[in-house]
């Protein structure tokens, strides 16, 4: 059985998720119990709640695997951080423009700036880790 400890939230940056209780519930699950306290609702509170922008953010990776010819090279881009903040800005200020779509790739830049966040934040999070 995993426990979700505070630390593990802390560095997931969702303090707010974490249930004292989750510590009191270790041992064997009673048949027919789920012990989830505490842990994120990836399908309810993500998943049914944006499908369409996920998929829309799918396709920007997709897009960007084409373009780039790899899989997850993201994660190597020198001063990955302030760069896909830079592209995020870039993206946002572009929509906020009147420019619904991007040129090059044709996708939507809210879809290419909402990747852009969560690269940000993916690489913040894994620095975190790495530095604990």
């Amino acid at each position: 059985m995993t426990i979700v400890t505070k630390r593990d939230h802390e560095s997931l940056g969702a303090e707010h998720l974490y249930n004292r209780e989750v510590a009191h519930n270790v041992g064997a699950e009673p048949p027919g119990q789920k012990l989830d306290t505490g842990k994120p609702p990836v399908f309810r509170g993500l998943a049914t709640y944006f499908p369409r922008a996920l998929l829309a953010v799918a396709g920007v990776s997709a897009f960007g695997q084409q373009k780039y010819g790899e899989w997850g090279g993201w994660v190597r881009v020198d001063d990955g951080p302030r760069r896909y903040a830079d592209a995020l800005l870039r993206h946002t200020l572009q929509r906020a423009s009147g420019q619904e779509f991007d040129d090059e790739s044709k996708l939507r830049h809210a879809a290419q700036a909402a990747w852009n966040a969560l690269a940000v934040l993916e690489l913040e999070l894994r620095a975190v880790e790495q530095a604990k």
